[in-house]
C-alpha cells in the first residue's frame, strides 16, 4: 500500500508538451503496447513524468502517446485479480533504468518514494 494514493485512474486528464488534454482510457484489449513508442527512461524525462510529485508528465516526457496514460481495471487482469491476495506488484522504476544482476529487464527501485520522499538528484 502506498501513502496518501487513492488509486484512481478513471476520469483523470493530462496535458502533453503542446498543452493538448487527453483523458486516461482503459488500455483492454491491447495487453502489449508494442505500437506505441517506448516511454522515457532518461534521468530528466523520469523528473518531467514525476513533475515534483504530481506524477502528470507522462505525456511531456520523450515521444510517449496516449497509451502511457490508460489503465486496465480488474477483469482485464484476471490473474491478478483471482480471488487470493494478488501478488505484490512490482517497482516501476521513473527514470534512467540500470539491470539487476541476473535478470537484465528489471530496473532499480526507490523505496524513498514509496515513502513520499524525493527523487534523488
Amino acid at each position: 500500500m502506498v501513502p496518501n494514493a487513492d488509486g484512481r485512474q478513471a476520469g483523470l486528464t493530462y496535458l502533453d508538451a503542446a498543452g493538448a488534454a487527453h483523458e486516461t482510457h482503459p488500455l483492454a484489449s491491447d495487453f502489449t503496447g508494442c505500437t506505441h513508442p517506448d516511454p522515457d527512461h532518461s534521468y530528466d524525462g523520469g523528473r518531467v513524468q514525476y513533475d515534483d510529485g504530481a506524477m502528470d508528465g507522462f505525456l511531456r516526457s520523450g515521444e510517449n502517446d496516449e497509451y502511457a496514460i490508460g489503465f486496465y481495471v480488474e477483469e482485464d487482469r484476471p490473474f491478478y485479480s483471482a480471488p487470493e491476495e494478488p501478488p505484490p506488484t512490482p517497482c516501476l522504476a521513473v527514470g534512467e533504468v540500470e539491470p539487476l544482476a541476473g535478470n537484465p529487464w528489471a530496473g532499480p527501485c526507490d523505496s524513498g518514494l514509496l515513502a513520499g520522499g524525493e527523487l534523488p538528484e
